[in-house]
Parts: C-alpha cells; structure tokens; sequence
C-alpha cells in the first residue's frame, strides 16, 4: 500500500511540474510578444538613464570642488596682486594648500585631479608636469571670449585630449571656471581642471554588465569616453563606421547592421550617453530576459521539491529519528530516548531501544562510580606513599641536628616540621593555588635551611598571574627535595630556582638546579621507567598529573652531569575563582 501511495505522490507531483513549466512558458510569450525595437528601445532608455545619472553626479562632484576652489580667498589674492605672482610668500603658500586639497576632492573615485592656475597679473600654478598655459594665449581663444558672458557659476567643459601616451587611461577632460573679484566682478584668471577619462568610464562600467558599447559625446559629435580608447577623440560617424568594421565576422552582423540608440543628456552639460548596438544583440539582450522569467519557475520547482520532502520523506521520519538517535548512543551520548511516533513495528522498535540505552546509561554510571572510587583510593595510596617518605627524611634530619647538640636548631626544624606535617596530612583539596603551594614549600625550604645553611639558596620568579592557578597540592615540594638530596656538589653551592609562566591553555612551571646533574642512562630510565633513587618522587608526581590532569598535561626531565637538571611541569590552566 505504502509503495502504490508513493507512486500516487511521485505522479501528482510531475504533473503539477508540467503545469508549472507551461506557465512560465505562457508568462513569457505573453509578457515578451513585443517587437525587437520596442525591446531594445525599452532596454536602452532604462541602461542610459542610469548612466547619465551617474555622470551628472560626478561632474557635479568636479564642479562643486572647482566652484569652492575658485572663491578660495587664497586664490583670489594670488591673482589679484602682480606683487604676489610666482612668489615664495605666505599667499602663495596658502594658495598650494587649497591646491592640494582640491586636487584630492574626487579621492574617493580613486583619481586625482590636475589642476592649473592662470592669472591675469602673470600668476601660474600647476601640481602636475603639463605645458605652462600663459593668460594672452587662454584670453584670445575664441570659446574662452564667448564663455566669459556666461553666468558667474557657469564651468566650461572641454573636449578629452591625450595626455599620457604609455597609459591605460592616456584620456582626460577639462573643466574651467573664470576666477572674478569679489566687488567689481572682474576677471582676473581661470582655474583648469584637468581629470582622467577614467572617472567617466568607472560610472558606465559598474553601472551595467554592457560597458563596452557605452560612449560619451560633446554636442557636436567628438567621443568623449568609451570602453573601447581607439574611439576616443573620434567623430562619432566615424564610431559608428569602425564599429560595423570590427563586427564584420558574424554573417548576423552584417546582415543587421549596428544601430545607434536614441542618446540621453546628461543634466547640465551639452554631452550625450550613446549605446551602440544591433538587431542582433538586442535579440540576446530578449533572449537573456527570457532566462530570467525561466528562472522564476525556479521557487515553483524549489516548493515542489519540498512537497516531496514533507510527503515522501516524511513517511520515513521515525526511522531516520532512530538512526540519528542510535548514532547518539554509539557517540557516548546513552541520556537519548527516542521519540515514539506510532504503535506499528516502527514504534515496537523504538520502544526496545530506549528500554536498551536506558540499560547502558545505568551500567555506564555504575561503572563511572567504580572508577571514582578506585581514582581516589589510588590517590590516598599515592599521598599514603609520599607522606612516610617525606617523615623519614625530615625526622632523619632532626636526629643529626640533636646529635651534633644543635637544640635551638633542632627545635626551630621540629616546629616548622610540625607545620609541614600539618599541611600534608590535612590538606583535603584534589586543587590549591600554586600561592599555596609556594607558601608550604617555602616553609619547607626554611626547614632544610637549618639542615644545610650555606650549601644551597632558593629564589622564586612566580608572576602574580599565576600565582591563583589551580595545581594538584603537594606537587612541587618532592621535586625541591630530589634537588637537595641529589644535587648537591662538594664544595659549591647549591642555587634552586622555581619559575612559573602562561602558555595557551597550559601553566608551565620549571625547577631548576645547577647541581651535579643526572647521568644520561639514569635520566633515560626515568624518564621511560620512572625507576631509581631519583625518581620516587617525580614518579609520584607523574602519577598524579595523569590522574588530576589531562592528556596533555605532563612531567619532563632534562639534565646533563655536572650542568644542574630542570623539572618541567606543564599542567592545564585552571584559575581560582
């Protein structure tokens, strides 16, 4: 029954497919039944009016930093006073900052303007390498005399104009601007623009993917900007020809001839946006339109998709539920019930896996509990171990002390032997503070300071860092002791050293000697075997990082004789709260 229901769903679903694919079709031929000029009219319009929009934004851009230049107070004296012209003075140095700053103004279009001062006293100034323009050869130009009766806040545009031959972008255009008096109006120079084509060609081409058949045109037909620079500086019917001449490969093309679209006018200028295409591409430009409504079947499929998802798949939810589950189980995770959906076989086995993994989470915490037991009956065993060991050495000491009638000293060791017994034997805490560890060990140092008065010295480098890091208690005084015991040399004197640092997620801390060292066979066996007289104590140590600490923590050795041993300890980093 449940195969024939899938077959039922697989069926109904690819004829609501079929329908969907009929629709976007009928879309299309009723949204598109149009002819190729009205598409390709429609097409141009919306690309160019963009364009132009961003260009009047740009040259508004330019305009507004030229027109600020232009009343710069600066500039005005510069041109003003025939006295000022060309000298180091404090105008003229004030007049380069406004320079400079406007030449920066469209640094965040990633270009720089070049600009040019010309003043009728005689003044000239140019932060670019660029041929000297003398004020009698700019006042006797034709266009300059008509520009002058314009209004004060009209800006002149000029045509682009080769300026740097081994450049990707050779091109630039220029726009001027008279510099006038304040009270009587009277032109007294021009200010020069001078800005890269690039400007112009970075609007068109993250506007729109179709840049390279966008080009730019002054009233009378010269290219301005183009994707294609050989068009640049061109009459545009000589566009025009060359653009046939380089489509001459495709039988398409030369059946249907370029066609120039109906040019926009940018705001405020007398140049035109232009986009010269053919029959042909606006057919592509359709054919691309078309793929796009076909891509709007695409949610209709995606929801037809999920329809078998909820209805197929959705029949084998329980059993993907117990995979996943079961998967928990194998993972370590035996907390996992799985959810009952129905009273059928599928439901049976539900059941039994949960009565299962409810069997193994007992047995696991009776397990666990077993081996928190033995964990800590191997940690009294080791404390055990090191406590009668430490009471030997120590009572061993006093003895010696007595017997050479050294009562006073004697009685001093007894008592901080006393407070040392204290700390060892009540100290409950698994943790403590490497603080307090340190202040038990320096109780211990002073204890074997009346031992041994001028045989060996101690100092302590331990940062307040990580002085409330959290270490296993009673780790570092059978470390200082196998340095006594063991290091020291007839005749020098002993100097132990214990530091501490931060590394990742690791506390370090070293011992160090420079004692007689330990010969390389017997280091090797402690270092694997953990055997020897040396190694009762670092053995015990090493126990108990592998029981408090994780895998990663570890007790190391490393010594050469007659050159001291350091005892490296990397612990996990816990910190006191």
């Amino acid at each position: 029954m449940k195969n024939k229901f899938l077959l039922k769903t697989f069926l109904i679903i690819t004829v609501l497919l079929a329908l969907a694919l009929a629709a976007s079709a009928g879309l299309f031929y009723v949204s598109f039944g149009r002819s190729v000029q009205e598409e390709m009219q429609k097409l141009n319009k919306k690309k160019l009016s963009l364009i132009a929009e961003g260009e009047r934004e740009l040259l508004g851009e330019i305009k507004q930093s030229l027109s600020a230049l232009v009343r710069s107070q600066n500039v005005i004296l510069a041109v003003s006073n025939s006295q000022l012209a060309n000298n180091g003075n404090e105008v003229r140095r004030n007049f380069i900052t406004d320079a400079e700053q406007a030449a920066w103004s469209l640094a965040h279009r990633n270009v720089r303007i070049s600009i040019q001062v010309v003043g009728k006293n005689g003044f000239y100034f140019s932060n670019d390498v660029t041929p000297e323009i003398a004020w009698e050869e700019l006042s006797e130009e034709p266009w300059w005399i008509n520009f002058l009766g314009t209004a004060d806040n009209t800006a002149l545009l000029l045509p682009t104009s080769i300026k740097r031959v081994n450049a990707t972008y050779a091109y630039e255009f220029q726009m001027i601007l008279p510099i006038r008096s304040i009270i009587e109006r009277e032109t007294l120079g021009a200010v020069i623009y001078s800005i890269s084509e690039k400007v112009l060609y970075d609007v068109y081409d993250s506007a729109i993917e179709e840049g390279p058949e966008i080009i730019l045109c002054t009233s009378n037909g010269q290219v301005i900007s183009g994707y294609n620079k050989n068009y640049i500086g061109l009459d545009l019917e000589d566009v025009l020809a060359a653009y046939d001449r380089n489509n001459q490969g495709s039988a398409a093309n030369l059946s249907r001839p370029r066609k120039l679209s109906q040019g926009i006018t940018i705001k405020g200028t007398d140049w035109h946006v232009y986009n010269l295409a053919s029959e042909r591409e606006a057919e592509t430009a359709i054919q691309a339109y078309f793929e796009s409504y076909l891509k709007l079947s695409i949610p209709v499929l995606l929801v037809m998709i999920l329809v078998v998802y909820l209805v197929t798949f959705g029949l084998t939810k329980p059993i993907r539920q117990l995979s996943e589950d079961i998967l928990k189980v194998k993972d370590g995770d035996y907390s996992v019930r799985t959810k009952v959906f129905n009273k059928d076989e599928i439901g049976l086995i539900a059941n039994n896996f949960n009565e299962m993994s409810s069997s193994l989470e007992k047995m696991i915490e009776h397990r666990t509990d077993q081996e928190r037991v033995r964990s800590q009956l191997e940690l009294s065993m080791l404390r055990a171990q090191i406590n009668p060991h430490f009471i030997y050495n120590s009572l061993n000491s006093i003895r010696f002390l007595i017997e050479m009638e050294k009562t006073e000293e004697a009685t001093r060791m007894l008592l901080l032997f006393t407070k040392l017994l204290r700390h060892t034997l009540t100290e409950s805490e698994e943790y403590i503070s490497l603080d307090k560890e340190l202040l038990y060990l320096e109780d211990y140092l002073e204890f074997q300071k009346i031992r041994y008065p001028e045989e060996f010295a101690y100092c302590v480098k331990v940062p307040e860092l990580c002085r409330n890091c959290l270490i296993p208690g009673f780790i570092l005084q059978p470390l200082v002791e196998n340095s006594i015991m063991h290091g020291m040399q007839q005749g020098e004197k002993l100097m132990i050293t214990i530091e501490a640092k931060q590394e990742g997620d690791y506390l370090y801390i070293n011992v160090r000697d420079n004692g007689r060292g330990i010969e390389a066979k017997t280091l090797d066996q402690i270092q694997k075997e953990g055997l020897g007289s040396h190694s009762i104590g670092l053995q015990n140590v090493r126990d108990r990082i592998r029981i408090y600490c994780s895998e990663g923590s570890r007790l190391s050795v490393e010594s050469q004789p007659g050159e001291g041993t350091l005892v490296i300890l990397k612990l996990d980093l816990l910190e006191d709260k």
